[in-house]
């Protein structure tokens, strides 16, 4: 059995048609209406497959500051965010657990996914913020984080936060890093609210998780499987 490590996602709905690979996961949303007429191939829907979230440093400025980091929260749209993370596969989550599990819990959903742009304003007024920038550590070996990072800067530049992206590598951006936001999956310090990619981050806690995705897969049997 060979394990490969395909990053465009093009390759890898290629491979599956082709039957040059015999699974895959994270199979596009936009790829999966045609694989489905494909009777060599089986979709396997894989939901709650992994989390988005996003950590702030709150050991410096700006994201020390309580009523910033609240203003952060009020700004972000998580289903924009998610949207454009997974395609539209995804399912909004505030907790780091799924629903169902033992350990989740809904604690802070009435200060999650507001979107409310004038009270992310009236936050900031009361942090005194002065246009410092935020970073958003970001990488493009996973597509999903890096658009969810462009949507996130965008939402937070439209309240008059002066948000940067810093995009890396991934094993650089999984790195602790003293200064930045970093976008990252399954609970690990990062600069991306989210729960979930493909279906599935108050200031109740320092971070924000928005949604768990959805993916499908292929299996060694005779017919070809792929993961979404």
């Amino acid at each position: 059995m060979t394990y490969r490590i395909v990053t465009e996602s093009g390759a890898r709905v290629a491979g599956l048609e082709t039957g040059e690979l015999q699974a895959v996961e994270d199979v596009p949303t936009k790829a999966q209406a045609d694989l489905k007429k494909n009777n060599d191939i089986t979709l396997l829907p894989l939901e709650n497959w992994w989390v988005h979230i996003m950590l702030p440093n709150t050991s410096f400025p700006p994201t020390d500051n309580l009523a910033f980091r609240k203003a952060v929260q009020a700004a972000l749209d998580m289903d924009e965010i998610m949207d454009a993370s997974t395609d539209g596969a995804y399912k909004l989550n505030i907790g780091f657990q799924y629903p169902g599990r033992a350990s989740y819990t809904d604690a802070g959903k009435e200060t999650y996914n507001v979107k409310n742009k004038d009270l992310a304003k009236k936050y900031l007024q009361e942090a005194g913020y002065k246009g410092e920038p935020l970073i958003l550590l970001t990488n493009k070996d996973y597509t999903s984080m890096y658009n969810a990072a462009l949507v996130v800067s965008e939402q937070l530049k439209a309240v008059g936060i002066n948000a940067k992206l810093d995009v890396v590598d991934w094993p650089t951006t999984a790195r602790p890093t003293p200064i930045c936001w970093r976008p990252m999956t399954r609970c690990r310090t990062s600069s991306i609210p989210l729960q979930g990619k493909r279906r599935s981050r108050g200031c109740r806690r320092p971070y924000w998780s928005a949604s768990t995705p959805c993916r499908s897969a292929r299996s060694p049997r005779s017919r070809r499987r792929a993961r979404t």
